[in-house]
């Protein structure tokens, strides 16, 4: 794969606290992250959008294909130990967020796997970060960031 790294979703270790997870640095590669950020749709609202209503160059849409690969999809099951096979692969692209955003949540309980890739190649702001919580009404109690 030119954009993903599979090896290093291989070897990361599975955490289990709060929920089953992985954590991947560098699962984006490192060498492509500027291309796929020059290629990356110009979204301008604060929405979860569909690929098919954006517009992209070809980095990206190189990104979309692989994410779309049975490769990945064998990955993630040989991960997290699942048969994905009849789940649907759902997948959209965000730009912006705000203090009025998400907010502590569980995710949708319909979705089997979840994957947020970030295309930032620093992140030196205090906020702004995920958190996976242990509940939810205490952001503070968590396991990872």
């Amino acid at each position: 794969m030119q954009y993903l790294d599979i090896a290093r979703l291989d070897a990361a270790p599975l955490g289990k606290d709060p929920c089953v997870h992985v954590h991947v640095p560098g699962f984006v590669r490192a060498g492509v992250l500027s291309e796929i950020t020059r290629d990356y749709p110009d979204i301008r609202e604060r929405d979860n959008l569909h690929p098919e209503e954006l517009a992209y160059g070809a980095a990206f849409r190189g990104l979309l294909e692989e994410l779309r690969a049975e490769e990945l999809r064998s990955a993630f099951e040989r991960k997290f130990g699942l048969d994905l096979r009849q789940n649907p692969l759902q997948i959209t692209a965000r730009k912006y967020v705000d203090e009025t955003d998400s907010g502590l949540h569980n995710d949708s309980r319909t979705k089997v796997v979840t994957v947020l890739m970030y295309f930032n190649e620093h992140w030196e702001h205090a906020g702004g970060k995920l958190r996976l919580t242990r509940n939810e009404q205490d952001f503070e109690d968590y396991s990872v960031e």
